[in-house]
């Protein structure tokens, strides 16, 4: 039932050229509240589904902070499984160093050059930090390439979904303003609607009941009219007389109170369409701040991500770092005893060398007894006094395995 089926209702029960009821005022306004309190029960609106762009935000951050998380929880396994790699690759890189040191023992100096033999131990020694190296740049790229990730996700996905609910959060303010705007100026036009509806409605009920109230009088004086003129009024007029011409009031006034009735149903539909659309509006807005509400949460996360990226590159670069020194202090052994054929690279500079290469591999206490058994090679197996080059670096070496004992191992 709507306002119409009540007005049609309120028009047959208390319309007609004959009807002799008097519609109380009250009465009136009362029925006119139930048709409106009707149509808006009838226009109560299903929930709407969610705006496809905050759906499409919402799978965005959602996306994102899964992909944060993921990161996160990758990246300590990965420093710990490189940091691994890069001690058991070092671990038997050492013992390529000890077979130098196992190499040189006694009297080298003196003895017949094996240039072969030293040119495949330092070729091995080379091999095995190169991949000491390789596996630390691995490592670093590694965290690298998610931090790069993580800059990507926060400036490609959480920066520009924050820009766009930031704009739609604007948008959807400035049509509900609008939207309200136009409710407030449809409700006023809707109230004068109503108003003339009423007094249009009250004058077709007054002239039912000036009609009924004159009918008697009306009678009596056609007859009167009839027996005077001997019928002849009657038939000039074709019936009987209508002096004030009530029919025609009532037809004009059936005529504005259709139209009245039209303007004002049209008008409580637009009226029910914009209240429609402010609810969609309102449950948009609701979406849409739901949605920003996620923004602090994600930018945390790829705030706190990035900082562990960050620190774990810092941690993890020195190792990398002192990766590829190591390489190059093999590397000028190698080169420093194949400069010539001629000229023998001495025990005092491979001892040295050793020691140095040695004490810089140290990154960790589990590399302990293979800088041990270099350390105890060279200084116990020199076959005569240590130069004070050679003394100086086992000291250097000593101490150092003295501090990194109190470090503890990556491998747990």
């Amino acid at each position: 039932m709507d306002a119409l089926t009540a007005l049609n209702l309120l028009s047959t029960t208390n319309v007609g050229l004959l009807g002799s009821s008097h519609i109380n005022p009250a009465i009136l306004t009362a029925l006119f509240g139930i048709a409106d309190a009707i149509v808006a029960k009838d226009s109560i609106p299903e929930t709407p589904k969610l705006d496809s762009t905050v759906i499409a935000l919402q799978n965005k951050l959602n996306t994102a902070s899964t992909q944060l998380r993921e990161i996160q929880d990758s990246l300590n396994p990965i420093v710990y499984q490189c940091g691994k790699d890069v001690i058991d690759k070092l671990e038997l890189a050492m013992n390529k160093l000890y077979m130098l040191a196992v190499f040189i023992r006694g009297d080298y100096d003196n003895r017949e050059p094996d240039t072969t033999a030293q040119d495949a131990l330092l070729q091995q020694a080379v091999q095995a930090f190169t991949e000491v190296e390789t596996c630390a740049k691995d490592g670093l790229e590694k965290v690298g390439q998610l931090h790069a990730q993580v800059m990507e996700i926060e400036n490609m996905d959480i920066n520009t979904a924050k820009q766009d609910i930031d704009l739609l959060l604007k948008n959807n303010d400035n049509e509900l303003q609008n939207v309200q705007a136009q409710i407030n100026s449809a409700e006023k036009s809707f109230k004068v609607l109503r108003n003339s509806l009423e007094q249009q409605s009250q004058a077709v009920s007054r002239l039912h009941d000036k009609i009924a109230s004159s009918k008697g009088a009306k009678l009596a004086s056609d007859i009167f009219w009839s027996i005077a003129t001997l019928g002849i009024g009657n038939a000039i007029n074709k019936g009987p007389l209508d002096p004030f011409n009530l029919q025609g009031q009532l037809d004009d006034a059936n005529r504005s109170l259709k139209d009245a009735q039209k303007k004002y149903d049209e008008a409580a539909r637009k009226l029910d369409e914009m209240h429609l659309e402010r609810v969609s509006l309102d449950q948009r807005l609701s979406a849409a701040k739901q949605t920003a509400a996620l923004i602090p949460t994600v930018s945390a996360l790829a705030d706190t991500t990035n900082s562990n990226c960050i620190m774990l590159q810092h941690q993890f670069g020195p190792l990398k770092d002192q990766s590829t020194q190591l390489l190059r202090s093999v590397g000028k052994i190698q080169s420093d005893a194949s400069v010539t054929q001629n000229l023998a690279y001495s025990k005092k500079e491979f001892a040295a060398g050793l020691l140095q290469i040695c004490k810089d591999s140290l990154m960790d206490q589990a590399l302990l007894d293979e800088a041990t058994m270099i350390k105890d090679e060279v200084v116990n197996q020199y076959g005569g006094p240590l130069p004070d080059e050679v003394q100086e670096m086992a000291s250097e070496t000593s101490e150092r395995m003295s501090l990194i004992v109190t470090v503890p191992s990556i491998r747990g």
